[in-house]
């Protein structure tokens, strides 16, 4: 054991270093004696700014923090294992380390992928590229709304048929229409 004034701060073990415990699980294991809010990793530049961050917060969520330069409150990347995570400045590659746009996904097997999905209803819209182009696709039998300035402007249902300015009347089904229905409610 490692001991400052007769109290143990490390210990190293066959397992890893442990600093707050005395039996770590890993190579590395911190552990706060309270329940506060907790570094695990910090790291700082010559001016004792925060740049990196991983940790625990009081109620046991993990985090990690990346700051920019200049006050720790320049926060470039969060991610919070139970809240909001962001990225600020900058573009994001997935599959990808030279995105040339906001965010890129890219896929090397040739198809790449990004799907929006409401837990709730069970609802799920793809965007996908492959070798055949791009698609727009709904899984599941609802239909595909496109929408500007908030308004639905055209509507393709599961079966197929395309509505462009027409919503059928209430309680009328859109399969008693032809496949594509035009009108001039602009």
């Amino acid at each position: 054991p490692f001991t400052t004034n007769r109290n143990e701060r490390m210990r190293l073990t066959s397992t890893g270093l442990g600093i707050g415990t005395t039996s770590p699980s890993a190579r590395l294991e911190t552990k706060n004696a309270t329940d506060g809010s907790t570094f695990a990793f910090q790291a700082t530049n010559d001016n004792d700014h925060e740049i990196v961050q991983i940790g625990a917060q009081s109620d046991g969520d993990g985090y990690l923090t990346v700051h920019g330069q200049g006050a720790s409150t320049n926060i470039k990347v969060r991610l919070d294992s139970d809240g909001d995570s962001y990225f600020t400045g900058g573009k994001v590659g997935i599959g990808t380390n030279s995105p040339g746009f906001d965010l890129v996904v890219k896929d090397a097997s040739g198809t790449a992928t990004i799907r929006a999905e409401n837990g709730a209803d069970n609802k799920i819209v793809d965007l996908i590229a492959d070798s055949t182009g791009g698609l727009l696709r709904t899984v599941g039998s609802y239909p595909l709304i496109l929408n500007t300035n908030q308004t639905e402007r055209m509507r393709i249902t599961s079966s197929g048929v395309v509505g462009i300015g027409a919503v059928p009347p209430s309680g009328t089904s859109s399969s008693s229409y032809s496949q594509l229905q035009v009108g001039n409610s602009f």
